[in-house]
């Protein structure tokens, strides 16, 4: 067992064939940092990395190692996975763009993704690995080939974001939006804003660059003394009456594979950055037109009994909103139904935020309304609802209740959708509409 610095480890790494933090995906050559969860001990198969092949493992265990010289100790292996990701960033001299939001995060970086590799060589978040673990893995997968970093920063507590800009030092960055979401560890809206515009004041403090829609007021009450500001293009418009997502920019009209108006400002975002770093119009056209979405987010499809619209991988108060807002005002020649499943990490406030929604339902034309979780459920109870009203709400406190109702029912010729936290994975029903 040995001690080494962070400049050693960094040469150890420069050598390897990249890091695992997990003992089950150990490649020879690779480094095993073995971190710790809720319900398990990455020094445990600290051993068992090293007789996979693995070069080295990083343990901050006081067990007897044996003096093996594979093992490395150090006083904590997440902070030290976070300072080797540093010093390698710090050790290439390129842009990178933090991007950060309460909805449309994920989107937004895969739209920028797909617009910037049209001239250079990115390397992106992969998934939503945009915590304290997946922001330093990301981060280690650079190298010298490498020219422009898009890095995703998720955040649920306060000082998330901070923690985030030291780790990956951002000299780019951006915030999509900001509402309530998490608000059992931010507190309230004041805190989710707060934390989002953590980003901004790394930035100011940086001298780096802050994309920024004019039109959000919260975020340009946050922003408002920050310099280096870049808006988004006010020439881009969104053209309405498209089965999916259409924006008039220049000289074109595309049409998107993203379902609704409410990602139109995803669409500003990467058209605005594309711009800043030279992407001509012909290419960003090509890149926004071409992207099809994944992970059960803002896809549209047709199954062989209805026309889904699939928005599973996440929910929040804000974006339940605008879903519905958006599924209301689209046209369609059949009848309409939403199946929407509880929004988690709500805190004290989850049942009012529930009744709202419900509230909203109420008028909003829709031919019947599914709701699944035990908050919605409770909601219901709690909110006066018309007897010809309640007729069109039905309400099953889990997913495997819904399940044996659509069995039954086989829905057919409808408009479907499908909203809710990823907890409740709404996904799964899909076999049966």
């Amino acid at each position: 067992m040995i001690k080494v610095s962070i400049k050693k480890l960094h040469e150890l790494f420069l050598q390897s064939k990249g890091v695992t933090t997990d003992s089950r995906n150990c490649q020879p050559g690779t480094i095993f940092f073995a971190l710790k969860g809720a319900s398990f001990d990455g020094n445990d198969f600290a051993q068992k990395a090293i007789n996979a092949g693995c070069s080295y493992a990083v343990v901050d265990s006081n067990r007897d190692f044996s003096d093996d010289e594979h093992i490395i100790k150090v006083d904590n292996v997440l902070k030290t996975l976070q300072d080797l990701a540093t010093y390698h960033r710090t050790t290439l001299d390129i842009p990178v763009l933090a991007i950060t939001g309460t909805n449309g995060k994920t989107t937004t970086k895969e739209l920028v993704n797909s617009v910037l590799r049209k001239k250079y060589n990115v390397i992106c978040t992969l998934g939503n690995l945009n915590n304290q673990i997946g922001v330093p893995l990301t981060l280690l997968k650079m190298t010298e080939e490498h020219q422009i970093a898009i890095i995703e920063m998720g955040a649920s507590h306060l000082g998330d974001i901070d923690e985030l800009c030291r780790i990956a030092r951002p000299t780019y960055g951006l915030v999509t939006n900001v509402g309530k979401a998490h608000l059992a560890g931010f507190g309230n809206f004041e805190g989710v804003i707060k934390t989002k515009s953590e980003l901004y004041q790394y930035l100011d403090k940086n001298n780096g660059t802050i994309f920024i829609n004019p039109n959000n007021p919260f975020l340009m009450k946050a922003a408002e003394k920050c310099k280096n500001l870049v808006f988004y293009s006010t020439r881009i418009f969104p053209e309405h009456g498209f089965e999916t997502l259409t924006y008039r920019w220049l000289n074109g009209v595309i049409k998107t594979r993203l379902y609704g108006d409410y990602n139109f400002e995803n669409v500003q975002a990467a058209v605005t950055i594309g711009t800043r770093f030279g992407i001509n119009e012909k290419d960003i056209h090509a890149a926004l037109a071409n992207y099809s979405p994944s992970n059960n987010r803002s896809q549209l499809f047709k199954t062989h009994n209805n026309m889904l619209i699939l928005d599973t991988y996440n929910a929040n108060p804000t974006s339940m909103t605008a879903a519905i807002n958006n599924f209301v005002n689209t046209k369609c020649s059949t009848m309409k139904y939403a199946i929407l499943g509880d929004m988690l990490e709500l805190g004290d406030e989850s049942i009012a935020e529930h009744r709202t929604i419900i509230e909203k339902l109420k008028t909003a034309g829709l031919n019947h309304i599914i709701l699944v979780g035990e908050n919605f459920c409770k909601a219901l109870e709690e909110t006066h609802i018309h007897p010809n009203t309640a007729s069109r709400f039905t309400c099953f406190t889990n997913r495997d209740l819904l399940v044996k109702y659509l069995k039954k029912e086989e829905l057919h010729n409808l408009t479907i959708l499908i909203k809710g936290s990823h907890g409740i994975a709404l996904e799964k029903i899909i076999d049966y509409l």
